[in-house]
């Protein structure tokens, strides 16, 4: 199977690009930032927009490492989002949805 010729891998890149294009919170924001939650809240929409789109196009005939690791991604960065949302995230939890997402993007195939 050709690098990145799976339906999931297509939709990864797509995916990628949406959530690259989400503002970041502002620099040297935390939990006590003015409207914080907020900014959560539309941070949040627009990634779990991008994510439900993702999890869409995951095809379930692609091979299962892959469908998987997609899979586990969604799961850990919607933990993390709730976790941001309880002002309980913490710098572990981002960087799981970190190893998660470079495990995914590390596969053959995408």
């Amino acid at each position: 199977m050709p690098p990145g010729s799976t339906a999931t891998c297509k939709a990864l890149r797509t995916t990628s690009s949406e959530l690259d294009a989400i503002p970041p919170q502002p620099e040297g924001a935390d939990f006590n930032t003015p409207h914080i939650d907020g900014l959560l809240v539309k941070q949040n929409s627009a990634i779990r927009k991008a994510l439900d789109a993702f999890q869409a196009k995951i095809a379930p005939n692609d091979p299962a490492h892959v469908v998987s690791a997609a899979q586990d991604y969604i799961a850990v960065k919607q933990a993390d989002m709730a976790k941001a949302a309880a002002h309980t995230v913490t710098e572990a939890d981002d960087k799981a949805v970190d190893a998660e997402l470079t495990t995914l993007n590390g596969l053959p195939g995408l």
